[in-house]
C-alpha cells in the first residue's frame, strides 16, 4: 500500500513539473486551465459546468452539461459547447455546438473500463461548420490516499470529421483525478495529440472542480 501511495505522489509530481509553455523536440506544449462546478441533484441526475482558458491559443471555452445515470454501466448526457480562439488560421474564431454523450462503464475488479462517445453538431461557426464524432476509451485505476478517493487513468481518443469523412485527430493521455476534499477535485492530464491539419501538440489540462451534492 505504501509503495502504491509513493507511485501516485510521484505521478502527480511529474504532472506538475511539466512545463506549460516550451518545446519538446520542437513540439509546442499548451496548457488549459479548467475550473468548474458539479451538482448532484439525485443518484441519477447530475449537472456540470466547466470553463477553460489557454494562453497558448488565446482560447476560452464554456461547457455546461446535463447527465443522466440510469445505472452504473451507462451515462447519457446533453451539452452545449462554446469555444473562442484568436489563433486559428490567424483569424478570430468562434464556435457554438450542441453535444450528445453516451458513456459506457465496465467495472473489472480493481480497474474500470470506460468508453465515451460524443457527437458535436455545430450551431454556428465563424469558419466552416464542423460536425464531428469523438470516441475516448479510458482505463481507470481507483485508489484511496489519505482517506480521499482518486483515480489514475490512461486513454486514447479519436476524432472523426463528418465533413471530410475521415479520422483526423488522435489523443493519447495519462492523468490523475483526486479528491482534495469531498467537495473539491483536482484532475491533471498530460496529452500527446496528433492532428492531420495542425500537426503535433502536447497539452496539459488542469481542472479544479467544486463538487456539490443535494442531501437526500
Amino acid at each position: 500500500m505504501k509503495n502504491k501511495h509513493i507511485c501516485v505522489l510521484t505521478l502527480i509530481s511529474l504532472f506538475m513539473a511539466v512545463p506549460v509553455h516550451g518545446q519538446d523536440h520542437y513540439i509546442p506544449t499548451a496548457a488549459w486551465y479548467l475550473p468548474g462546478i458539479s451538482y448532484e441533484a439525485s443518484s441519477r441526475f447530475r449537472f456540470v459546468t466547466q470553463l477553460g482558458y489557454s494562453e497558448y491559443v488565446k482560447g476560452f471555452l464554456a461547457y455546461p452539461q446535463a447527465l443522466y445515470v440510469p445505472n452504473k454501466y451507462l451515462t447519457l448526457g446533453a451539452s452545449y459547447f462554446y469555444y473562442r480562439s484568436a489563433l486559428i488560421a490567424g483569424k478570430p474564431y468562434t464556435e457554438h455546438d450542441v453535444v450528445g454523450n453516451v458513456i459506457g462503464c465496465l467495472p473489472l475488479r480493481k480497474i474500470v473500463l470506460e468508453d465515451r462517445n460524443q457527437v458535436f453538431a455545430a450551431l454556428y461557426s465563424s469558419a466552416e461548420k464542423r460536425q464531428l464524432y469523438r470516441n475516448r476509451l479510458r482505463l481507470l485505476v481507483p485508489y484511496t490516499l489519505f482517506r480521499n478517493q482518486g483515480k489514475a487513468y490512461v486513454f486514447d481518443e479519436g476524432f472523426y470529421l463528418f465533413n471530410e469523412g475521415k479520422w483526423y485527430r488522435n489523443r493519447v493521455a495519462i492523468g490523475n483525478s483526486f479528491d482534495l476534499q469531498r467537495w473539491l477535485n483536482l484532475d491533471v492530464t498530460y496529452i500527446w495529440q496528433s492532428d492531420s491539419f495542425s500537426g503535433r501538440l502536447n497539452m496539459v489540462f488542469v481542472a479544479l472542480m467544486v463538487q456539490l451534492k443535494r442531501k437526500h
